[in-house]
C-alpha cells in the first residue's frame, strides 16, 4: 500500500450548505493526508475542488431530477466511478459532514482493515435515549430487512452491528462487488427508499450486505476514526482523528457549516 493507491472520496451534492460542509471536509483532507481526492459533484460552477493537483473531479447528475431516490444514493455513482477507474484502490469514503482533524497515513489504514475488506464504526446508541443494540436490530429487522426482502435471517443481537456509513474504509475489490450489488437492488426497486416513514439510504445497504449477506467482512473502527456527537460524549474529544458532524437524514445545514470551520480552524481541545 502507497500513498497513491489510496484514495479518499466524497460526494458534494444538493444545496450550498451541503457543498460549503463539502469544501471544508476536503481542505481538511489535503491538510492532514497525502491521499489523492475522487470529488463527486453535482454542479460545474463551485471552482474550489478544481484547484488542487490531488483532487479528481467527477459531475454527477442533478440528483433533484431522480425522482423519489434518496441523495445519499449519488455517493454510490461517486464510489463506482472511483472503483471503475482506480480498482485496487483501498478507499477512504467521507461524508460531506466529516473532518479529518489529524493526521492519516497508509499504516492507519492498513491497521484498521487487518485482513478484512470493509472496516466501519458500530453505532451503539444515540445520546439522550436508551438506544442500544437490540434496539437497533429491531430497527434492522422490521425496515432494513423488510425492505430488502428476501428469506434471510436476521442475525443475532451478539453478532450484529449498526454501522454507521459517515466514515467507510474498504478495498477496490470488494467495493466493486458491493456496488454492483446495490444496482442490481436498486434497479428492481421502486424509486421510493422508504420503509414506513423510514428512509432507506446507503447506510441500509451497507448493514445489509454485512450483517446478513456477508457477515464478518466488516472491522469495526475506533470511536475516535468516527467521533459523533450524537454517539459519544465531550464533542470534540481530543485523540479523535475524524469528527463527524451529523444530522441524521437532514444533511449539513447553516449551522453544521459553521462549526465545521471553527473546528478545522482552531483544532481539537487540548488533553
Amino acid at each position: 500500500m502507497s500513498s497513491r493507491n489510496v484514495w479518499v472520496c466524497i460526494t458534494a451534492i444538493g444545496n450550498h450548505h451541503y457543498h460549503d460542509a463539502a469544501k471544508i471536509t476536503l481542505r481538511s483532507v489535503l491538510r492532514n493526508c497525502p491521499f489523492p481526492v475522487f470529488l463527486g459533484v453535482d454542479t460545474p460552477e463551485r471552482p474550489y475542488w478544481a484547484e488542487h493537483p490531488r483532487v479528481i473531479t467527477e459531475l454527477l447528475p442533478q440528483w433533484d431530477s431522480v425522482l423519489g431516490r434518496p441523495a445519499f444514493l449519488a455517493k454510490f455513482t461517486t464510489l463506482s466511478r472511483l472503483v471503475a477507474q482506480h480498482p485496487d484502490a483501498y478507499i477512504l469514503q467521507l461524508d460531506a459532514d466529516t473532518l479529518l482533524v489529524d493526521e492519516l497515513s497508509c499504516k492507519d489504514i492498513r491497521n484498521q482493515l487487518r485482513d478484512h475488506p470493509f472496516a466501519m464504526l458500530e453505532q451503539t446508541t444515540i445520546k439522550g435515549s436508551s438506544n442500544d443494540r437490540n434496539f437497533f436490530l429491531n430497527h434492522y429487522i422490521n425496515h432494513t430487512m423488510v425492505w430488502f426482502g428476501g428469506n434471510t435471517k436476521a442475525p443475532p443481537v451478539e453478532k450484529f452491528q449498526y454501522f454507521n456509513s459517515g466514515v467507510v474504509l474498504s478495498t477496490g475489490p470488494i467495493m466493486l462487488t458491493f456496488l454492483e450489488w446495490c444496482t442490481s437492488v436498486i434497479e428492481r426497486k421502486p424509486n421510493h427508499h422508504r420503509v414506513g416513514r423510514h428512509m432507506i439510504a446507503d447506510q441500509d445497504y451497507f448493514q445489509y450486505w454485512l450483517n446478513t449477506l456477508h457477515p464478518g467482512q466488516c472491522n469495526t473502527l475506533p470511536w475516535y476514526w468516527n467521533h459523533c456527537e450524537h454517539w459519544h460524549d465531550s464533542f470534540p474529544k481530543p485523540g479523535t482523528l475524524i469528527c463527524h458532524f451529523s444530522n441524521f437524514c437532514n444533511g449539513p445545514d447553516i449551522d453544521t457549516v459553521n462549526r465545521m470551520h471553527a473546528l478545522l480552524e482552531s483544532g481539537l481541545p487540548a488533553p
